[in-house]
């Protein structure tokens, strides 16, 4: 009988560790989906690096940011110039490869100087997530919230 007490305690101690992964999250901790705190300057120079793509796009027509979800609460970004054309679904599908966050999208659009208006804001759905969703106006709505 001690031994299986012995055991049953051992067990309930080695999985305790496990049970509390990601339940009780540090509320300091960082919010890994916002771009990283520092001053705009250091901020620009990060997000430039890991978004070469999204930088210096010619704004002529405006900027077309294509936003998609990924799960109930997180979303995805990817942004093109403006022009006088649909885009191909090849072109949209690009945009998965190396998808920026809100946040870090905020702070792109915020570079580029240029009123908000001059940046078209399109839910669409990607291939590579399988989060459904229905993109209709109060939806839109919504996702354009994001980035007012």
């Amino acid at each position: 009988m001690k031994k299986r007490w012995l055991f049953l305690a051992l067990a309930v101690l080695l999985a305790l560790p496990l049970c509390a992964c990601g339940r009780h999250a540090d509320p300091t901790a960082p919010d890994p989906a916002a771009p990283p705190e520092s001053d705009g300057a250091t901020l620009e120079a990060r997000l430039r690096e890991r978004f070469p793509e999204y930088f210096d796009l010619e704004t002529g027509k405006g900027l077309e940011l294509y936003v998609w979800q990924m799960s109930e609460s997180s979303y995805r970004c990817g942004l093109l110039p403006g022009t006088n054309r649909n885009k191909t679904d090849e072109e949209l599908w690009d945009l998965s490869q190396n998808s920026a966050s809100v946040g870090e999208m905020n702070a792109i659009l915020n570079s580029y100087g240029i009123p908000r208006e001059n940046v078209f804001v399109m839910p669409i759905h990607q291939p590579i997530s399988s989060y459904w969703y229905e993109i209709d106006e109060a939806y839109t709505a919504a996702v354009r919230a994001m980035f007012e």
